[in-house]
């Protein structure tokens, strides 16, 4: 039996993990953290006293961690139930008891839904820059999509190859160093776009996209896609959690959810979506956690 179980193994679930485990607590991670945002972010220069890759600061978390006492198993739950008064937590190999659940399960992209994304995803379509990009060295890709995602993922990839943004909104809503590498790098950027069909036998060859209503066909060898994110509440809807009208778990101002002893933090409650806020959200779980008596 554990104190604390945390479904989730990105910065949130892993700060989670370190309050509670130096408070004293018997924690136990479930998660992948290759899975987590952070860990396809690529470079990370935001982060408060930390510049590197996001997958080395993944790795200093974890180890931090479990140099308090937690243990990490990389592994998916599959279901979980709450029965006399504790979370019963299933995964493919194994089964887990645990007092107070934390979900810090993140997001995943977003998909545009549109003709040949599902079919060509792997050959030559993709959600990430960083885990796909270099496979496109000195080759045509475009990035589709409209905020600080696009942008970043954009100025990633014209380190090596020929990028151009596509932006599904009227601007590109991203952050002045972006968009001014962006400019200084010479990637264009067109705005207004209504992506409309991939197009490939085998692999991607063709975009079909309208701007100000006119249809084009552009030749290209990847797409890289940056709509966003949603939630996986998956885990949040078999608990029956409440969620907000866009399916981010709602949480008060100590990270509690609207069911006794599951708390949240992270991206799957919304908000910024940054590593920071993650922490910070984390840290307050951790905190109540470790002052907790369980």
């Amino acid at each position: 039996m554990y104190d604390v179980i945390i479904i989730g193994a990105g910065p949130a679930g892993l700060t989670v993990a370190i309050y509670a485990a130096r408070g004293g607590k018997n924690v136990l991670v479930l998660g992948d953290k290759f899975d987590s945002q952070l860990a396809m972010s690529g470079r990370i220069e935001n982060y408060p006293g930390f510049e590197g890759e996001g997958m080395e600061l993944l790795i200093k978390m974890e180890e931090q961690a479990k140099k308090w006492g937690t243990k990490v198993v990389t592994s998916r739950v599959l279901d979980i139930v709450y029965e006399d008064e504790i979370f019963k937590i299933e995964t493919k190999d194994e089964h887990f008891n645990g007092k107070v659940v934390v979900i810090a399960t993140g997001a995943h992209p977003r998909k545009l839904n549109i003709p040949g994304e599902e079919q060509l995803l792997h050959r030559g379509v993709s959600y990430c820059a960083v885990c796909d990009g270099a496979l496109f060295r000195e080759r045509r890709v475009f990035v589709l999509g409209y905020g600080n995602g696009a942008a970043k993922a954009a100025y990633y990839l014209s380190n090596f190859s020929q990028v151009k943004v596509l932006c599904t909104k009227k601007r590109l809503r991203a952050e002045a160093i972006y968009l001014r590498e962006l400019e200084k790098r010479g990637v264009e950027v067109l705005t207004g776009v209504h992506p409309i069909e991939i197009l490939g036998d085998e692999v991607v060859k063709e975009l079909c996209y309208s701007i100000e209503g006119n249809e084009i066909k552009e030749l290209v060898d990847g797409i890289f896609i940056e709509a966003g994110s949603l939630p996986n509440n998956d885990l949040a809807s078999k608990l029956g959690l409440e969620l907000d009208d866009k399916g981010f778990i709602k949480v008060d101002s100590d990270c509690r959810t609207s069911m006794d002893h599951v708390f949240a933090c992270g991206d799957i409650t919304g908000g910024v979506r940054q590593v920071a806020s993650a922490v910070g959200e984390g840290a307050i779980v951790g905190v109540r956690m470790g002052a907790r008596d369980l």
